[in-house]
């Protein structure tokens, strides 16, 4: 009989050592104060027929002060079914998406669907109902504050046709992409229970211990978050029994362990090359692609990449805290999950500012969710920003750093200035604070989300300067892994790392559609000084940077803060001028320079605010 299994696993003698790369146990002890959930799930998967049943029990830990009289599950795949809240709402949103047409065409086999057979909270059966993508339980016995309960669910069912994420023959020809494929539990914070009905975009829950164990056919190699617990039994187990004349087994089970995680994702496929490479002694990487599909020479120089992100990562931000990661090729885009990314295997390089990716670009941005989405683990539904601008944020700085210095004349951050101008110039952008399925069309949350979102940390480094920002990144990270913060707690870490106050820019940024628009107005001769008119004609204030080249050569700057930030950035060299109050649209800067040693004036000549009319910001003088 044919061994899959070591066709599949390319020998790897090589080990990637980095003193920078290392993994921690993460301490369950300084996670979020709220729920703590233990999953074990024993999953029988019938290939052939695209079904699975389940149990499911959960260890359910209420550490709030709050009496749970609800709980509240996703059931994820009854989203892939005619007439559910995901087709509607992408018949009828301003951009109409296609996937919407594709639901509504689903055979009843291509259709995605859970059913819950019994539920059981400390062995006592439980009544509960279903509203499309959400069951509610309603415990007979509340569930009070600091108070355990074992939730029990038996469940059955069907994997769609890969529409949006998750599902089965998709174009990549991975069999299963299986994300967002279990009963969860949804989150319950400080602000109460986030049962949201799965629409189309984000995700959030409690951090978790999973144990799962997947019983399916031997032909399947499997990818998955955490650790394989049996790898002996799945792959010495299997050799044997094809190298001895032995009748090949029904069915593998896949024993896999994940540590306080908030979800738990796998892929399954017969035609996956399996590359299993050390970072160091304490940290793991997986490789899963397919040769048929994907583009073999850039998957197998993938290893030697990632290990570079996680190095950079580990000096910019702080350590990755789990032992393994797998870069997987998946069904349906980039997506990522903790411990693991799906990518696709193979995507062109496009010119000029497009939505083509390479697949190490794609790489690059899955992994850096890897600190923001896996482990900070913000509500992405309240504040998707918090995440996809963060991940590409890092991936333009990311990018740049591969360029070098010497290649940096147009930063890769461009092009998110570039994409998010024209909406703005017509005021055509919803706040960013907007929940992410509310958005009125999907570019508009693409824009503000992901680019505003990223130009936000760039102007951010503007303001208090860049190494401020990067000590309170570091700050940021270190002290709310686990706990999922909001924008108010990653600026106060701001604030505490640049001795300023940034809630108003914040609250502006994120919960307005105010535009930057500086400008320089006249320019008077005062004897052996100069007056400068500042104009601040857009509603949205900023500090502002000021250049003054002489004619001479010799070039000064200025920078003007606002008398809300209560403190400067400090730059070596620059002049600190008094603050510019928000509520006066003009400044007037007066200059220890004649009129005639002036050759140029310019407002933030290395372009960090997002002004949306810069013709007005350079002025030179005769």
């Amino acid at each position: 009989m044919k061994n899959y299994f070591l066709k599949r696993v390319l020998p790897v003698t090589a080990v990637l050592i980095s003193t920078a790369v290392t993994a921690q146990v993460p301490d369950a002890s300084k996670m979020d104060q709220h729920q703590r959930l233990n999953y074990r799930m024993d999953i029988d998967f019938n290939a052939p027929q695209n079904t699975f049943s389940g149990y499911q029990q959960v260890k359910y830990e209420n550490n709030s002060e709050d009496t749970l009289e609800h709980i509240f599950y996703h059931l994820f795949y009854n989203a892939f079914q005619p007439g559910s809240a995901m087709e509607e709402r992408g018949m009828f949103i301003r951009d109409q998406e296609l996937f919407a047409h594709n639901i509504s065409a689903l055979k009843p086999s291509e259709q995605g669907w859970q059913h819950i057979d019994s539920v059981k909270i400390n062995g006592v059966a439980q009544p509960y109902s279903i509203t499309g993508t959400i069951l509610k339980i309603s415990p007979v016995t509340s569930i009070g504050p600091h108070a355990t309960a074992t939730i029990e669910l038996w469940f059955k069912s069907q994997v769609p046709v890969t529409i949006m994420r998750t599902g089965r023959n998709n174009s990549e020809q991975v069999a299963f992409t299986m994300t967002q494929w279990y009963p969860k539990i949804a989150a319950y914070d400080r602000a109460g229970w986030h049962a949201n009905e799965y629409i189309r975009r984000e995700f959030y829950g409690n951090f978790a211990d999973f144990q799962v164990n997947i019983s399916i056919d031997p032909a399947y190699t499997i990818a998955a978050t955490g650790e394989l617990q049996n790898p002996e039994e799945i792959g010495h187990g299997y050799q044997e029994l094809n190298t001895t004349g032995k009748q090949q087994p029904e069915k593998l089970v896949w024993r896999f362990k994940a540590d306080c995680v908030h979800d738990f994702a796998w892929a399954a496929d017969t035609g996956y090359t399996h590359i299993n490479r050390k970072m160091n002694d304490a940290l793991g990487f997986h490789l899963f692609y397919k040769p048929t599909t994907a583009t073999v020479e850039d998957w197998n120089e993938m290893p030697g990449q990632v290990e570079k992100i996680f190095n950079w990562m580990h000096e910019k931000v702080g350590p990755y805290p789990y032992p393994q990661y797998s870069l997987v090729q998946g069904g349906s885009g980039g997506t990522e999950y903790p411990m693991l990314s799906m990518i696709l295997g193979h995507r062109p390089v496009t010119k000029g500012i497009s939505k083509g990716y390479s697949v190490l670009t794609l790489a690059i941005h899955e992994i850096m969710h890897n600190w923001w989405y896996a482990v900070v683990a913000n509500d992405e539904n309240r504040n998707a920003w918090l995440d996809e601008g963060f991940a590409l944020f890092f991936q333009y700085e990311y990018s740049d750093h591969l360029k070098g210095p010497a290649n940096t004349e147009k930063p890769s951050i461009r092009e998110a200035y570039d994409r998010l101008l024209p909406p703005a110039q017509l005021n055509d952008l919803e706040p960013m604070s907007t929940p992410s399925d509310y958005f009125d069309a999907n570019w508009g949350y693409d824009v503000v989300e992901y680019y505003k979102g990223a130009i936000f940390l760039n102007q951010l480094k503007y303001i208090i300067g860049e190494e401020a920002f990067w000590k309170g990144m570091k700050k940021y990270y270190a002290g709310w892994k686990f706990k999922h913060p909001d924008g108010d707690d990653f600026i106060h870490c701001m604030e505490l790392a640049s001795g300023i106050q940034l809630k108003w820019y914040l609250d502006l940024w994120t919960k307005t559609s105010k535009n930057i628009d500086y400008g320089i107005g006249e320019i008077n001769k005062n004897g052996s000084s100069t007056t400068i008119n500042l104009l601040r004609k857009g509603d949205m204030p900023m500090p502002v940077d000021l250049r003054i080249t002489l004619k001479n050569g010799q070039i000064i700057n200025y920078t003007i803060p606002l008398v809300s930030m209560y403190g400067s950035k400090k730059e070596n060299g620059w002049v600190i001028e008094k603050p510019w109050s928000w509520t006066n649209p003009e400044y007037k800067l007066v200059v220890p320079h004649p009129y005639e040693n002036i050759k140029e004036v310019a407002i933030d000549p290395d372009k960090y605010l997002f002004d949306i009319r810069q013709e007005n910001n350079r002025r030179i003088l005769p």
